[in-house]
């Protein structure tokens, strides 16, 4: 593969990026070194760039632990994760900001953006149980110390305080992920204004909105979604109903996909607008930062749904090359300033690479 395809001119980033990524053939892509190599790159590309925010450090860690393996054997994951779980170091990373964790009337809950709203200096999660679902995916025993400074609580007491404020019509897509993994085996539960919720009725609300609805164009259901369906296999949560409408919510996704996917293996903003080939194509549907961030999202939901409910390895493979180029062609000064998006394609390639885990903490691909 000739590597002047990941040369492009920034006057114009969409149409070179996507032509870059275009003129690799899925055959290269599955066997010439030469990628392997440039994927490695692309990778060293997004960990040079420095997190710095706490949003930014949870999308960081997602990457650290896939290319450097999970909390069990990661010592510098653990060290750096202490900027959430612990006040001392917090304060030190980020001095000018009150503490990360607020006490509620149901118990010790992380800062949310609303929480944060009109404090410039404060850090947040930007989405509700952003925090617990990193921890559940990095591998963050439930039993993990959270020092407030005069106070301590666990990991799975923020989990509780999440389920006892949970209420119907928030962004459940995040505590879903933390619930099933700390709590795999209690699926309903009572909130503190004496509502029941399962993970069942989760997934059916999910579902009764439109594939593109929601935060990052609708992609983080379809990541709630395969992960529960992973999860009722392991241990039943849904009914026969249940489980078919939610396959079948992905599956009509991927087939919006399928009919929407650039020619370059990208997706649109707009990805379920099919009224012409490639997808919608409004203001803003084909920015170079929002098409990284929506297809890598998606390859993400796709990598842990079922086969048959996902799009085709050709389509995600070609969809990887996109965001490999994409990591190349922007250095860390631009990769900052989309830092979420640039986390998930990075993890995404990670993902592809099936890079051998290292504990040795270096910040680096072989």
């Amino acid at each position: 593969m000739c590597a002047a395809l990941f040369c492009v001119n920034r006057s114009s980033e969409v149409r070179q990026v996507e032509a870059a990524a275009s003129g690799i053939s899925d055959l290269e892509a599955a066997t010439d070194p030469e990628v392997l190599r440039h994927r490695r790159q692309a990778v060293n590309n997004f960990l040079r760039a420095k997190p710095r925010t706490v949003v930014d450090l949870l999308h960081r860690w997602r990457v650290d632990a896939t290319v450097f393996g999970n909390w069990t054997g990661n010592l510098d994951l653990r060290s750096q994760m202490m900027t959430v779980l612990s006040l001392p170091e917090f304060r030190r990373k980020f001095p000018e900001s009150d503490g990360l964790m607020v006490r509620s009337t149901s118990g010790w809950q992380v800062r949310s953006r609303l929480q944060a709203a009109g404090k410039e200096e404060w850090q947040f999660e930007a989405h509700i149980d952003q925090m617990l679902a990193t921890c559940a995916e990095v591998g963050v025993p439930g039993d993990q110390v959270v020092d407030m400074g005069k106070e301590q609580c666990t990991i799975l007491d923020l989990v509780q305080t999440s389920r006892r404020s949970y209420v119907v019509d928030q962004e459940s897509a995040w505590s879903v992920v933390a619930y099933c993994h700390y709590l795999p085996e209690e699926p309903s539960w009572q909130n503190r204004f004496g509502e029941w919720h399962s993970y069942q009725s989760i997934a059916e609300r999910l579902i009764m909105s439109k594939a593109d609805e929601g935060p990052c164009n609708g992609t983080h259901k379809q990541y709630a979604l395969a992960l529960m369906l992973r999860a009722d296999k392991r241990r039943r949560m849904f009914s026969r109903d249940v489980r078919s409408r939610v396959q079948t919510y992905l599956r009509n996704s991927t087939s919006h996909l399928v009919k929407s996917q650039n020619a370059s293996g990208s997706w649109p903003s707009h990805w379920v607008d099919e009224r012409a080939p490639g997808g919608g194509h409004g203001d803003g549907s084909r920015s170079l930062d929002r098409m990284i961030q929506v297809t890598a999202h998606h390859i993400e939901w796709a990598l842990i749904a079922e086969r048959d409910l996902r799009p085709g390895d050709e389509a995600l493979t070609k969809a990887a090359q996109f965001l490999t180029v994409a990591l190349q062609y922007n250095g860390p000064e631009e990769i900052v300033k989309n830092y979420c998006g640039y986390s998930h394609a990075a993890r995404v390639i990670a993902l592809f690479m099936g890079q051998d885990r290292t504990t040795t903490g270096d910040a680096t691909l072989p």
